[in-house]
């Protein structure tokens, strides 16, 4: 009885800090990124300080875009298991931000790197174009 208690402890505390940051590489990035409609991907390294100190913030996000605003899709790639996808994309800088629209990479990188910035440059990206 004891262990089933911890284990549902362990449960709850593990869906409380879920991520809704999709995870992809080079086998799945193409495919998923084409069927997305407002993407931001984080290009990341697990060695980078800075890629560390963006990653709550940046799960934040996704976690409050998740409720706020379901259609926008927050993305990691970590480049040293994605190489090809960061090459493509020229990533020289860790991290770097992009925004894809549609499936397409739209020339719109973003400094952004708290949750409460993300967010609203997320939700600004939904504001009518002329």
């Amino acid at each position: 009885m004891k262990q089933l208690a911890i284990v549902a402890v362990f449960l709850l505390i593990s869906q409380t800090f879920a991520s809704n940051v999709v995870l992809l590489n080079d086998s799945n990035f193409d495919n998923y990124i084409r069927n997305t409609s407002v993407a931001l991907v984080e290009f990341t390294t697990s060695w980078c300080r800075h890629s560390k100190q963006l990653q709550p913030e940046f799960t934040e996000a996704a976690n409050r875009l998740k409720v706020e605003e379901p259609t926008m899709t927050l993305i990691n790639v970590d480049c040293d298991k994605a190489n090809e996808i960061c090459k493509k994309f020229h990533i020289s800088e860790i991290p770097k931000i992009k925004l894809f629209e549609n499936g397409e990479y739209n020339q719109k990188d973003t400094e952004s790197r708290t949750a409460n910035a993300i967010v609203t440059y997320m939700k600004s990206q939904k504001a009518p174009r002329s």
